[in-house]
């Protein structure tokens, strides 16, 4: 195991066949060289905003459909099981 710090993309690539990134206390291990790292966590960080993007919406449904019929006395249950 060799650990490596550079600013040279190009050493990078030529140099590592595995990349370890340390984010927020979690480690994941990228196989490939540093193009492929971030060709495979900027696919990752798209797909979390995505998801994140699709809560949200689906959340503001949800608070939606709620605040229209709460004071609805025929449509109470149904708010409530939601």
């Amino acid at each position: 195991i060799l650990v490596v710090v550079s600013h040279s993309r190009g050493f990078l690539d030529y140099l590592c066949t595995d990349i370890v990134h340390l984010h927020s206390r979690k480690i994941q291990v990228y196989s490939g060289n540093y193009t492929n790292f971030e060709k495979a966590r900027n696919e990752q960080l798209r797909n979390e905003k995505k998801a994140y993007e699709s809560d949200q919406a689906k959340r503001k449904h949800m608070e939606d459909f709620i605040n229209r019929f709460r004071a609805n006395a025929k449509r109470a249950t149904m708010v409530q099981s939601r």
